[in-house]
């Protein structure tokens, strides 16, 4: 503890070190899904499947192509009182717009998210 506080001045420990230059510890997107693979609060196993209750999760596959958690790019749909509501992530945040301007419409602003 007293070598820590040595090192890094009046910081506690080397996460406030980095969280006062803005730097952040980051790991892949490969590594993340070997941690939460099967560490998932959202995993649902059922006869032999493995599938996933993650909002934000289309097909609703325990895969890492379609979890939200770590990719960058994510759709989620849901319904709403007119319309439905399409979430997207753009720079780390969640977006959610809402679509309620005809079926067709709808679905080619979907269908072009997804793609």
């Amino acid at each position: 503890s007293s070598g820590i506080n040595a090192e890094y001045g009046e910081f506690q420990t080397f996460q406030h070190y980095f969280k006062q230059i803005n730097l952040r510890l980051v790991m892949s997107a490969d590594l993340q899904w070997s941690i939460i693979r099967n560490n998932s609060a959202f995993i649902v196993r059922s006869l032999g499947t493995t599938l996933s209750r993650d909002p934000n999760n289309l097909t609703a596959k325990n895969s890492f192509k379609a979890t939200s958690v770590v990719n960058k790019r994510i759709v989620g749909i849901k319904a709403a009182e007119k319309g439905v509501i399409m979430t997207t992530k753009s720079k780390g945040k969640l977006i959610e717009t809402r679509m309620s301007r005809g079926s067709r419409r709808t679905m080619k602003a979907i269908k072009a998210a997804t793609v």
